[in-house]
């Protein structure tokens, strides 16, 4: 995957994904940030990151899917100490 250089912040190794693939319609496949590569590419702005995604067998090489990084819980809490 090519991170966005605005975006890679808040990527990091062991990210969760979950991935789409166009072949296996109506299936979601797991999995996690296994690289994120230390140099930004000039022309793209993009930083590369390599994911590990739990195959059943059913992707095959070559397959192209669609992931989405989990980079937060999305809930933000607050808390207080007692004292």
């Amino acid at each position: 995957a090519f991170i966005p250089e605005r975006e890679i912040g808040r990527v990091r190794v062991g990210s969760p994904i979950t991935a789409t693939l166009d072949a296996l319609p109506g299936r979601t496949f797991g999995g996690r940030i296994e690289l994120v590569q230390s140099q930004v590419d000039e022309k793209t702005r993009t930083v590369e990151a390599h994911a590990e995604i739990t195959n059943p067998g059913d992707i095959k090489p070559g397959m192209f899917a669609r992931g989405r990084i989990q980079t937060g819980t999305g809930n933000l809490q607050i808390s207080v100490p007692a004292d």
